[in-house]
């Protein structure tokens, strides 16, 4: 991760402090004549970290500002598994792949009143360059500006930039950066482009939005009666969560705990949406550590795992075992299926391996860091416990906060496992590229095949236009991890949000940010 300055560190801001001062909203239409003229204010409860650092180039989630107060040239929307052009409107690309073309949108603003040009996307994406999002960017040999509107990638092998220019840069005015600095990303100084505004901010625990007026989509029709106000509200325990958004405190919440889906439902004041995704727990084994650096005696742990007991019970229901690095909402899901199968629980197969290692017996203690905001990662890796403990093996598991695990992750792992929700990408090749690429700041493994960033580089050179080719050397990695167990992943967890009935919500379109679309949140009355 990154600051603002550019400046490498390792910390990636997450879940933080608990909840502070509840605050009182104005829904349109309610109230007196006396209410004439306040603000309508909409309250979003989320598990993850409300405030970070401001700048969306430089840090890798942005729970708060991203897409609501900055913009990307192209957005990947989850819930129609399609790209949608947002400060593009259309892109082009030569024949052998190599050359991509953006064409801007006409019109836009930035908030401080300046007009969105490509030098704009030129600066966005040097400092982009600088952050954690630059290994996406590899394959780029050069990037020009054409002329005010245009740019133009030229790739040195083929590559599919559209998933890339789907996660960054976010382009921000250079106009605001040339006045104001560093500071032109503070409360204020409105230097994105987005449908919002950065009005304030509360270290980590709360972020305060404000309806940008020149919005390029406008706010004409239903968009009329969006929030004039959107809290971004950070509430990392499950029960306070649920119980803001039945006393109408906050107005969306994510996630719902999956103990709460039933309840909710029955609530007629609440609208619930669950969402396959391939966001999943993984198991990352440390290979430099005693006794998980023997392949021996990872599988014995990868077949001790109780995948069906983590859906049913860890995960109430809600999720699916995984099978490999092809979600359930990917192409060549069913393929993966075929031929891998779905992970399943085998003690005999445990024991088996367990009697190469120097430990047949167990007899042995390993340990585990889980995040603590993720309550099914934290039951699942008891039940794991449970199940180890038939082997001989004592599981000591540790829940810590997710930025102490990510700087643990990066700088090099102290512990046998790191246990951690890992975010669902677009594609299969995103996730074994975040997850085992040599190059990866998430892989926490310690583990490395040259054979792997091959696959990674061949898969993504011909996933648009040959997707099979993509799918057989996707199952070709997924047999290299059974064969060397650096990591397990346990289940897929279906996405789940709730909502107040009053507002018009239609689920999370961001799946690696975990975030709504913000421009689509109104009022219905």
């Amino acid at each position: 991760m990154f600051d603002r300055r550019g400046k490498r560190f390792v910390k990636i801001v997450g879940v933080a402090v608990v909840m502070a001062v509840l605050l009182a909203v104005w829904l349109p239409g309610c109230g007196d004549d006396g209410d004439e003229g306040k603000q309508s204010v909409l309250v979003f409860g989320t598990g993850m970290s409300a405030g970070e650092g401001l700048n969306p180039n430089m840090i890798q989630f942005s729970f708060a500002t991203a897409n609501a107060v900055y913009e990307k040239l192209v957005t990947y929307d989850n819930a129609k598994a399609e790209y949608v052009p947002t400060l593009a409107t259309s892109w082009d690309v030569s024949e052998d792949g190599l050359t991509w073309t953006f064409h801007l949108r006409e019109g836009v603003k930035f908030q401080d009143g300046s007009d969105l040009n490509a030098d704009c996307f030129k600066y966005s994406y040097d400092v982009m360059l600088n952050g954690p999002q630059a290994y996406k960017f590899t394959a780029v040999e050069s990037m020009e500006v054409v002329d005010p509107m245009t740019v133009r990638f030229q790739l040195s092998y083929s590559y599919p930039l559209i998933y890339a220019i789907s996660h960054a840069p976010f382009v921000v005015s250079t106009t605001a950066v040339d006045k104001l600095g560093d500071q032109a990303y503070e409360p204020g100084n409105r230097a994105g482009t987005g449908p919002y505004m950065v009005k304030a901010v509360n270290t980590t625990v709360e972020t305060t939005l404000e309806r940008n007026p020149t919005y390029w989509g406008g706010w004409e029709g239903d968009h009329a009666n969006a929030p004039d106000i959107l809290v971004i509200r950070m509430i990392q325990e499950a029960a306070p969560r649920v119980q803001n958004l039945t006393q109408n405190v906050v107005q969306l919440m994510h996630p719902v705990p999956e103990t709460d889906v039933k309840t909710l439902q029955g609530n007629d004041k609440v609208q619930v949406h669950i969402q396959d995704t391939a966001t999943c727990n993984v198991m990352h084994f440390n290979v430099n550590m005693e006794p998980t650096d023997d392949v021996n005696f990872r599988q014995a742990l990868y077949y001790a795992v109780p995948f069906q007991d983590i859906v049913d019970i860890a995960h109430s229901g809600f999720a699916i075992p995984c099978s490999g690095f092809i979600g359930p909402n990917h192409y060549g899901y069913d393929k993966q299926l075929a031929e891998i199968g779905m992970h399943a629980q085998d003690l005999d197969k445990a024991r088996e391996y367990l009697a190469k290692t120097k430990y047949p017996d167990g007899d042995v203690t390993i340990n585990c860091i889980v995040d603590n905001a993720q309550a099914a990662g934290t039951r699942s890796m008891e039940l794991y416990k449970t199940a180890l403990a038939e082997l001989g093996i004592t599981l000591e598991v540790q829940p810590l906060d997710i930025n102490v695990i990510f700087e643990e992750g990066m700088s090099g792992p102290k512990h046998n496992i790191i246990c951690i929700s890992k975010p669902g990408l677009a594609d299969g090749v995103g996730t074994l590229e975040m997850d085992l690429q040599s190059q990866s700041l998430y892989n926490f493994t310690g583990w490395t095949d040259p054979r792997i960033d091959e696959i990674v580089a061949e898969a993504f050179g011909v996933m648009t236009k040959e997707p099979d080719k993509a799918v057989d050397l996707l199952l070709e990695a997924d047999h290299i991890l059974m064969d060397n167990m650096p990591e397990v992943q346990l289940a897929y967890a279906q996405s789940l949000s709730a909502a107040s009935v009053d507002i018009n919500y239609t689920g999370m379109i961001d799946q690696q940010f975990m975030l709504p679309d913000y421009y689509n949140l109104w009022f219905k009355k």
